[in-house]
């Protein structure tokens, strides 16, 4: 939206000073009599906006090109200036432009918008152009037909073609970019190709764009496989340690069994030993009792023993030992023999004396081994415990 808010003319036509500050709002009436200078006010904005007049008669190419603004100074005077605060939006425009005579106009446009600095166009063309890109490509041709009228020049209204007037119509309504921009993206066999093609090249793009979406869902089921893999694994660990568990316990029953087993083992033997001394003690009690069944005979033996070893055996240590006298006395007798008797004895003296001493040495043989036994079974009975 274009808001006016400043205008000050200064020798403009008949308008000598004027300084006018608009309102934000409501409505403005201009009055006053005729020749006063109400269609030499909006004269004045006109031309601050395009550099132009409104009057029609005016010619717009005279010969010389300095004095083509001379007759919009004020009568008797040699320069004219007129001022324009506008905004559009968030940017204000100040126009500034002044008239002098035989010398042509000279203009400066101020162009300022919100946080950015300060811009100035002095080039004439630059600035028209500015100020119509601004206020939406809207040109002097296009304000005239439509809602800034020139005084008695209604039929010239009146007498536009259809044509024309829609072309206003657009310009006013800014529907003149828009046909063109239509115009300039109309849909042609080639755009339509170009469309297939980019439609196909997008759906590329958007299988290429979910290609690492995928691969991460490929990877994250490939993870949520292998945490199932890892899963079943764990779980056949479980049931294989459980299993272990049972055969350990199993195992460690069997070595409690067979420690029992071991234990009893050695209690059999034990038992076997207990046994086997027991059969020891039985048979040492069985022996014990044989001998003291045997005991009588034995005392009554011993008796005998004792008897005869105090009647018998001096007796017969007193011949034991005339026997052994005897016996030197007959070793003595050899020798003398050898000695004394002469070699031409008969044999069969010799051979009668070698009987009856053999028959001598048997008896007395005989006898000390009687005396031997007779001693030895002294000796047993007398100390029982000795084998």
């Amino acid at each position: 939206m274009i808001i006016l808010k400043h205008l000050t003319v200064e020798r403009f036509r008949l308008l000598q000073k004027i300084d006018l500050h608009f309102p934000q709002r409501g409505s403005i009436l201009i009055q006053g009599p005729n020749e006063a200078g109400k269609s030499t006010l909006f004269e004045s904005i006109y031309f601050a906006l395009y550099g132009e007049s409104l009057t029609s008669t005016r010619k717009r190419h005279s010969q010389d090109e300095n004095g083509r603004y001379d007759d919009l100074i004020l009568y008797s005077e040699n320069e004219a200036s007129v001022t324009l605060t506008l905004t559009i939006g968030p940017t204000e425009l100040t126009i500034t432009r002044s008239i002098l005579r035989g010398k042509g106009q000279e203009v400066s446009l101020s162009v300022r918008r919100l946080g950015m600095s300060e811009e100035l166009i002095t080039s004439f063309d630059a600035a028209n152009a500015r100020i119509i890109a601004e206020i939406g490509h809207i040109d002097g041709a296009t304000l005239r037909n439509s809602c800034l009228i020139e005084q008695k020049a209604l039929s010239h209204v009146e007498q536009l073609s259809g044509s024309e007037r829609e072309a206003t119509l657009h310009k006013l309504l800014g529907l003149e970019k828009l046909t063109r921009l239509a115009e300039q993206f109309k849909v042609t066999e080639e755009d339509e190709r170009l469309l297939a093609e980019s439609s196909e090249l997008l759906i590329l793009a958007e299988i290429q764009n979910r290609i690492p979406e995928l691969s991460i869902q490929l990877g994250q089921l490939e993870a949520a496989l292998d945490a199932v893999t890892i899963r079943e694994d764990l779980v056949e660990v479980d049931q294989q340690e459980a299993e272990i568990a049972g055969q350990e316990l199993a195992l460690e029953r069997l070595q409690h069994k067979r420690e029992e087993l071991k234990s009893q083992q050695n209690r059999i033997q034990q038992l076997r030993k207990a046994q086997s001394i027991l059969d020891e003690i039985i048979a040492a009690y069985e022996t014990i009792a044989e001998a003291q069944r045997e005991l009588p005979e034995l005392e009554r033996r011993l008796s005998d023993i004792e008897r005869c070893e105090r009647e018998e055996l001096p007796a017969i240590e007193q011949r034991v030992h005339n026997l052994s006298d005897l016996t030197r006395s007959f070793g003595t007798f050899n020798a003398w023999r050898q000695i004394y008797l002469p070699p031409s004895i008969p044999s069969k003296i010799l051979s009668g004396n070698s009987s009856r001493m053999s028959t001598f040495r048997s008896s007395l043989q005989k006898l000390m081994t009687k005396s031997y036994k007779l001693v030895c079974s002294s000796m047993r009975f007398n100390n029982p415990n000795r084998n």
